[in-house]
């Protein structure tokens, strides 16, 4: 999986935390992205980006 954070939402704090706290730091791949800047690869991630929705965690292989 894939996790789009910025060091500004308190959320994906706690997100980290318990991937962290479980061990799954090898499954998930963390990409900080400043959520200021218009052009990132959450963007890029985010099929609905005219509506300004924000996906935090995406699953890069089925489950």
């Amino acid at each position: 999986m894939k996790l789009f954070y910025s060091n500004t939402s308190p959320y994906s704090r706690k997100v980290r935390l318990v991937i962290l706290e479980k061990g799954l730091g090898e499954q998930v791949e963390t990409i900080l992205v400043d959520p200021f800047e218009a052009n990132t690869a959450l963007n890029a991630a985010n099929p609905y980006e005219a509506l300004q929705t924000r996906p935090s965690m995406l699953a890069t292989r089925p489950a």
